[in-house]
C-alpha cells in the first residue's frame, strides 16, 4: 500500500519505508524477491519509470539491500541453498504445475474473482485507474514468470489484497446497482464455500468423503500429524533410551512438536534445514526407529539389521505422500553404524558416510 500511496500523491520519501518493508519481508520469506521484480517491471513498462530518477527509490532499495544483507551472508557461506531449492521445487512441479498455475489462480480466491479479475482490467484498460497499471502488469509479469517456472498456485497470494480493492473500486463506481448487488451475492457465497479450504471449521473425518484433497493439495498435508508421532512412539522400546531417525521434515517436525509428551527425544534427519541447522546428536548404542527410508537400499546406507515394523496409517485418509510409509526397527541395539548426516535436497533422502 506504500508503494500505492506513492503513485497516488506523488510523495517519494515513501521509498524508504517500501525499502524497510522490503527487507523486513525478505528476512522472513525470500519470495517477496519475486514481487519486488514484478513491481520493478511493472514501473519500467510504464510511464512510473520516472520513479528511477528519483535518489529516493535507490536509497530505499539500499535499505533493503542492508536489511537483507545478513541472510545473503548466510547463504553465501552455506553454498546457496535457496538456489537448490528453487530448482528442486520447480522440477518437482513440472509440466502440470506450468499447465495449471494459471487456472489455479481462479481458485486460490474461489468466486472472489468476480472481484479481484475486474480489479486487474480496471487498472489496465480503464482512465481512472491506469495511475495503478504498473501494479496491474507486475501482477501480469509475475503470473507469465510463475507459469514458465512452475511456481506453487500461493506464490501470488500477497498480490491480491491490492486486486480485491481495485476490483472494489470498480464495482463502486458501475452505476448499475442491480450488478453490484450480483456481485457482491456471488463473492459472498463463494468465500463461505472457500472457508473450509483455509480453516478448521469442518470435521476432520469429513476430507475423507469430499474431494477436497484433490482441490487443494496442501489441504492433506495439514492432517494426521499427531497420529504419526503417536504410532512413532508406540514402537519405543519399554525401557531405555531410543533415537528416531525420520526421512522427511514432516515427519521431524511431528516428532518434534509432538514427541517430548510422547517420551521421544528430537528426531535426526538430513532433509532441507534439519541438515542445514544440524539435529541433536544420536545416543550411542540406543536402538533407532526409521520413518519413511522405503527402499532396502536405503536403510542399508545408514542401518544395519533393520526389519520392517509398521506402516504409517493416516487416520483421515489423507496426506497420500506419508501414508504406507515403512517403520523399521534394528533387530538388536547397538548395531546401527555411526553416520554422519550429509546435506539432504527437497524430495532426496539424506546420503550418509560411515564417521
Amino acid at each position: 500500500m506504500l508503494v500505492v500511496q506513492i503513485l497516488r500523491a506523488g510523495d517519494q520519501r515513501l521509498w524508504l519505508a517500501v525499502g524497510a518493508a522490503a527487507g523486513v519481508g525478505l528476512l522472513n520469506k525470500h519470495s517477496v524477491v519475486f514481487l519486488l521484480a514484478g513491481l520493478v517491471a511493472g514501473l519500467l513498462l510504464t510511464d512510473e519509470r520516472r520513479q528511477f530518477r528519483t535518489p529516493w527509490l535507490w536509497e530505499g532499495a539500499a535499505v533493503a539491500g542492508l536489511l537483507f544483507l545478513p541472510n545473503v551472508a548466510w547463504h553465501a557461506s552455506h553454498d546457496w541453498p535457496v538456489f537448490e531449492m528453487l530448482e528442486s521445487l520447480s522440477e518437482e512441479g513440472g509440466t502440470e504445475a506450468r499447465i495449471l498455475f494459471v487456472p489455479s489462480q481462479l481458485f486460490v480466491l474461489s468466486t472472489l474473482a468476480i472481484v479481484w479479475l475486474p480489479g486487474v482490467l480496471w487498472m489496465l484498460r480503464d482512465p481512472t485507474g491506469r495511475r495503478w497499471r504498473s501494479l496491474a502488469l507486475a501482477y501480469v509479469v509475475l503470473v507469465a514468470v510463475f507459469t514458465l517456472t512452475g511456481g506453487k498456485p500461493y506464490y501470488l497470494a500477497g498480490a491480491y489484497p491490492l486486486l480485491l480493492a481495485a476490483g472494489a473500486v470498480h464495482w463502486e463506481r458501475r452505476p448499475a446497482p442491480h450488478r453490484r448487488r450480483r456481485a457482491t451475492a456471488v463473492a459472498v457465497v463463494g468465500a463461505v464455500l472457500a472457508i473450509p479450504l483455509g480453516l478448521p471449521v469442518l470435521p476432520v473425518d469429513w476430507a475423507r468423503h469430499h474431494p477436497i484433497e484433490d482441490l487443494e493439495r496442501e489441504f492433506g498435508a495439514q492432517l494426521g500429524w499427531r497420529e504419526v508421532a503417536e504410532q512413532v512412539a508406540a514402537l519405543r522400546p519399554a525401557s531405555g533410551p531410543v533415537n528416531v531417525f525420520t526421512g522427511d521434515y514432516g515427519a521431524a517436525g511431528a516428532v518434534d512438536l509432538w514427541g517430548p509428551e510422547l517420551g521421544l527425544p528430537p528426531p535426526i534427519s538430513g532433509h532441507n534445514n534439519d541438515w542445514i541447522f544440524g539435529h541433536e546428536p544420536a545416543i550411542d548404542g540406543a536402538p533407532v526407529i526409521v520413518l519413511g527410508l522405503g527402499l532396502p537400499r536405503d536403510q542399508s546406507r545408514f542401518f544395519e539389521n533393520c526389519v520392517l515394523k509398521d506402516r504409517v496409517g493416516m487416520p483421515h485418509g489423507v496426506n497420500a505422500e506419508e501414508a504406507g510409509a515403512p517403520f523399521r526397527s534394528l533387530k538388536r541395539y547397538g548395531s546401527c553404524r555411526p553416520v554422519t548426516l550429509q546435506r539432504t535436497d527437497e524430495g532426496d533422502e539424506p546420503p550418509a558416510q560411515d564417521a
